[in-house]
Order: C-alpha cells, then structure tokens, then sequence
C-alpha cells in the first residue's frame, strides 16, 4: 500500500520552481503515493490531533479504529518537528541552509549553494534599491500583519 509524502517547501522567492522531495528527502520523481502540500498535511494533522484530544478529553481510550492518516511516518514527523516558512522564517531558513549546505554531504551541491548565496544578496540589493517601500512593509508587519503566527 503506497504511502503519501509531503511536498518540501523550497525558498519563498522561488515559488516558481518545480519542488524536488519530500520532507524526507526521497526524490519525488521515485514517489507511489500522491503528493500533498505542507498546508493540506495540517489540516489533515489538526483534524487527527482533534479526534484524539476529543476521546482524551472525555476520558475514553482512542480507540484502534482511529489510526495515524496514511502518511510518510518521516515526512510527518518533520512536518511535527520543523519549522514552515510561515510560522518560522528564521527557522525555516536555518534549517534549509543547514540541511542543504553543511548537515548533509551527499545532497551538498555547489551551484545551488552559489545560487542560494545571489539570491540573499540580490534580496539585500533589493531592499537597499526600494528603501521606503521596504521600511514601509517592515513597519507594516510589525504592526501585526504574520506576527500573531510566528514561534518563538
């Protein structure tokens, strides 16, 4: 019985770009099951986590009817543990840049470490070339705008 995997998120700026793996790095060109995004993993995690903390609530033992959605066990297990783009920019910048450029030697790969180093430079051009729209959004998200999602 084939399995879903999740769709790793890539950088924001490059939305554009077909993804390559799943949360557990399996290429997803050697994939059987289907593909989900991180955005449908939660809501199928929250509807899961819900049922169990509804039996927990009411003091019944989840019963074994109620099983784990057909999911990469790694896939979910990262999704649970890491951090999104969304909830957690630095995080989630953290641990693209440490998985892809330094933890992982066999997915080490030079011309996209050289990409990924243009293309934080050319986004800090980007803010320095357009200062006042930049400040302005700056402002604007302190203001409230994502701050009520993020982690600390």
């Amino acid at each position: 019985m084939a399995v879903d995997h999740v769709i790793r998120d890539g950088l924001p700026w490059r939305r554009g770009h077909l993804p390559e793996r799943a949360e557990c790095w399996r290429d997803l060109s050697t994939i059987d099951g289907d593909l989900i995004t991180r955005a449908e993993w939660q809501v199928t995690y929250d509807e899961y986590t819900a049922l169990r903390e509804s039996y927990r609530v009411a003091g019944m033992r989840v019963p074994s009817s109620v099983r784990r959605p057909n999911i990469c066990r790694t896939c979910w297990e990262t999704c649970e543990a890491e951090p999104s783009w969304e909830r957690n920019p630095i995080g989630f910048l953290r641990r693209q840049v440490h998985l892809r450029f330094t933890a992982v030697k066999s997915l080490r790969n030079e011309a996209e470490e050289q990409q990924t180093r243009q293309e934080l430079w050319a986004l800090a051009q980007l803010a320095e070339r357009h200062r006042r729209e930049f400040d302005a959004l700056v402002n604007e998200m302190s203001l409230g705008y994502r701050r009520d999602n993020a982690e600390v």
